[in-house]
This record gives structure tokens, C-alpha cells and sequence, in this order.
């Protein structure tokens, strides 16, 4: 079962166990589509690859930060 629908399934699972389920045109009018859901898999893969480098590289100081040629750093 493809990553769409398996999204889908469960909404639509928690839709059917809602004490008060919409009309059809509102859930047509607020059903994720499927590139929707590519977008926020895509958001959520690239915050996970961020927080791995982040892990893999730490927060230290860079080299750069200390070694300048000039008295004054001015790049911040």
C-alpha cells in the first residue's frame, strides 16, 4: 500500500469514528490531496536529515569564527 494511501486510510478511519462526521461537501472541501502529503513527508525528511547532522557534527564553534585576517570579524 503506497505512503498516500495508507495517509488516507487513516484519516478516513478517524473520520468514520467522529461523534459528529462532516457533510460530503466539506470533506471534499478539506480532504488532503495526495501532493499535500508528499510536502509535508518531504518537510518532515529534511528536518530528520538536519537533526542527524546536527548530531553527526555537533554545535561547536566553527574554525572560521576565530581565524580572520582583518582585527574585526564583520560577517555578523
Amino acid at each position: 500500500m503506497s505512503l498516500n494511501h495508507q495517509v488516507k486510510t487513516v484519516l478516513w478511519w478517524c473520520y468514520l469514528h467522529t461523534e459528529f462526521p462532516a457533510t460530503p461537501a466539506h470533506i471534499l472541501k478539506t480532504t488532503i490531496t495526495d501532493q499535500q502529503i508528499i510536502d509535508q513527508f518531504d518537510k518532515a525528511s529534511h528536518r530528520a536529515q538536519a537533526q542527524a547532522e546536527i548530531d553527526r557534527w555537533g554545535t561547536a564553534v566553527n574554525w572560521t569564527d576565530f581565524h580572520h585576517s582583518g582585527t574585526w570579524h564583520e560577517t555578523y
